[in-house]
């Protein structure tokens, strides 16, 4: 029987430590970090990002994908273990939000020759939106939709870059920092102008990831300020994004690398950690709530003290008061039972009384057999209602008592020696 209880004994330690190794959190080698097309800001960043992890110790490569719709496809493929995409841009379902990264600019750029002035003068203009599997790509579909331009531009798939070498292109509408360089070289140029999206308020009430913000002017300079005075558009947050699985380690020290490597000096427009803390759109990887906040716990815990320290009150109050209600029952029967003693004491004075009288009446009928014989049993009943009467222990070793006895004892003994010489 001993043996099977060490083999069974054995046989759990073997599965909880076969359990602890399937289940402990292992950082992914290579960390495989999926972001947009190649030279897009987004793979700018994937590939800073990458160096100083793997500087690091830690392993990083970047996966070059068509756009966020195919970066969040890899990521729930399991083919990446993180992804940069743009909010909004691509459905987040079974995603989690590690942390937002930076504004995404809407920008719609048009070639200043044409002197547009406005959104709806883009009927029948071709325009690059990116390819359909790109973030770029969707928002540009919400905002021709939302202007009712939808089949009234010629949609082109190549990206604004592309805006030099394609001519017969008249303009592109992209999501992208105001920091992104290829940007700044093609607005260096001279030959764009942004165009203001009028409607942003409407927009940024309708798509939730969608907020407005304006481009200042000046901010690119070509023939001049561009633009020339500050002009209303959307913003979108770039998001780097996880799945449930996503290893905890592996995250903390992506975010750490993130906001504690002087990104910013790379990256102008990077959230800040504080900002990127409070992150509130959709629900955010739990770890990177554990980055963002490591004291979160301890509210719950402060919380579960607090509330312990007011049951350590309560439990001292309801002893405290067992203690007085103990106490006073305690007072309570001490009470009762000297009033009982002084009561008994009472009665055995009375006792001893009739003992006296008993010892005056034999003195005086000493001859007197019936007399003795009646005296022998009062004598003797008062001996056992004295004994069935005082009962308690504190009188019973009391002297008073033992005099009574003793007196009892006497009297049948001089009784029985006066009957004795009688006969």
């Amino acid at each position: 029987m001993r043996r099977w209880i060490k083999w069974l004994l054995g046989l759990v330690v073997l599965v909880s430590i076969g359990l602890w190794w399937a289940q402990r959190d292992v950082i992914p080698r290579p960390i495989r970090l999926a972001a947009g097309v190649n030279q897009s800001n987004d793979q700018r960043l994937a590939r800073a990002l990458a160096r100083i992890l793997t500087d690091r110790g830690y392993p990083t490569e970047t996966v070059d994908a068509k756009g966020s719709k195919d970066s969040v496809d890899r990521l729930q493929l399991h083919q990446t273990d993180l992804a940069i995409v743009k909010g909004g841009a691509t459905d987040l379902a079974g995603v989690e939000v590690v942390s937002p990264l930076y504004p995404d600019v809407l920008l719609l750029i048009v070639r200043r020759k044409l002197h547009i002035q406005h959104i709806s003068e883009l009927k029948s203009k071709k325009i690059l939106i990116g390819s359909e599997f790109s973030g770029t790509n969707q928002l540009a579909i919400r905002i021709l939709e939302h202007y009712r331009l939808k089949g009234e531009v010629r949609e082109t798939d190549l990206f604004f870059k592309d805006l030099a070498q394609d001519q017969s292109a008249d303009g592109a509408l992209l999501a992208t920092p105001l920091t992104n360089p290829d940007l700044i070289e093609l607005m260096q140029t001279g030959e764009y102008e942004l165009l203001p999206i009028d409607e942003a308020p409407a927009l940024a009430t309708l798509y939730p990831f969608f907020h407005t913000t304006s481009v200042p002017a000046g901010i690119f300079i070509g023939e001049g300020p561009v633009p020339r005075k500050n002009i209303q558009t959307l913003a979108i947050p770039c998001l780097l994004v996880g799945t449930a699985e996503s290893s905890p380690r592996m995250i903390s020290h992506v975010l750490d690398a993130l906001f504690q490597h002087r990104m910013r000096l790379k990256f102008p427009t990077l959230y800040r950690q504080q900002e990127a803390a409070a992150w509130s759109l959709t629900s955010m990887h739990p770890a990177a709530h554990s980055y963002f906040d490591p004291y979160r716990g301890l509210s719950t815990a402060a919380a579960f003290l607090s509330s312990l320290s007011a049951i350590k009150e309560l439990l001292v109050a309801s002893l405290a008061l067992f203690w007085l209600v103990v106490e006073r029952s305690r007072r309570l029967q001490q009470r009762s039972l000297e009033a009982e003693i002084r009561s008994q004491k009472v009665r055995l004075s009375g006792f001893i009384g009739e003992t006296i009288n008993f010892e005056r009446e034999l003195l005086s009928h000493t001859r007197d057999r019936d007399f003795l014989d009646e005296l022998y049993t009062r004598v003797t009943h008062l001996k056992v209602q004295a004994l069935e009467e005082l009962t308690h222990e504190a009188l019973r070793s009391d002297q008073d008592f033992a005099v009574f006895l003793s007196q009892c004892r006497e009297l049948i003994d001089r009784i029985r020696y006066n009957r004795d010489r009688l006969e």
